[in-house]
């Protein structure tokens, strides 16, 4: 007999072991994301202040932000579409908080832990070279989360899937469009 698998909090970390998410791409990790948690918090329905309130190894979808690290000891954080699309499917994100909430880069000790810094992930093999910044971050190659998402999604372009506007009925429908229609579970 197979034990189910249990259904992940709502505000529970996303990690690539969860539905092997690592190794989905396109519409299956679109509506993998959306299913298992921007939905579910859709559902609680969050104020942006109530986003602002992640406790420590929480994830708040916040379509603002791509990634901020927020809290008390920035253990928790908030996160768009585009940014669980990449940290789902495994993106090692450039900026990491120590268990004191201190923003490290690579290990270290970084002042480039706030703002833009922390929505940025190490680049990997397949991102877009135009969309890599060499520069900003001591030398440390990063791209965008909303960067990454479109690659791990299969699209050329953002289709308005990562506007701060988008309401999670609004990302359905527009995922609706560009994927097909959600799949069915049997």
């Amino acid at each position: 007999m197979t034990t189910p698998t249990p259904t992940p909090t709502p505000t529970a970390t996303p990690t690539p072991a969860q539905a092997d998410a690592a190794e989905l791409r396109g519409a299956a990790l679109f509506w993998h994301v959306m299913d298992t948690f921007i939905r579910p918090q859709a559902e609680l329905g969050y104020s942006a202040d109530e986003r602002c309130l992640a406790k420590a190894g929480e994830i708040r979808w916040d379509q603002d932000q791509w990634r901020l690290l927020i809290g008390e000891n920035r253990c928790g954080t908030a996160m768009c579409l585009a940014g669980y699309i990449s940290h789902v499917a495994g993106g090692r994100w450039l900026i990491t908080p120590a268990g004191d909430g201190t923003l490290l880069l690579n290990g270290e000790l970084t002042i480039l832990g706030y703002g833009y810094a922390q929505q940025m992930l190490h680049a990997e093999d397949g991102d877009d070279v135009d969309a890599i910044d060499t520069d900003a971050f001591q030398g440390v190659r990063a791209v965008s989360a909303a960067d990454r998402a479109l690659r791990l999604l299969g699209l050329d372009r953002e289709y308005n899937l990562f506007s701060s506007r988008n309401t999670y009925e609004r990302l359905v429908e527009i995922g609706e469009k560009v994927f097909g229609p959600r799949p069915t579970t049997s």
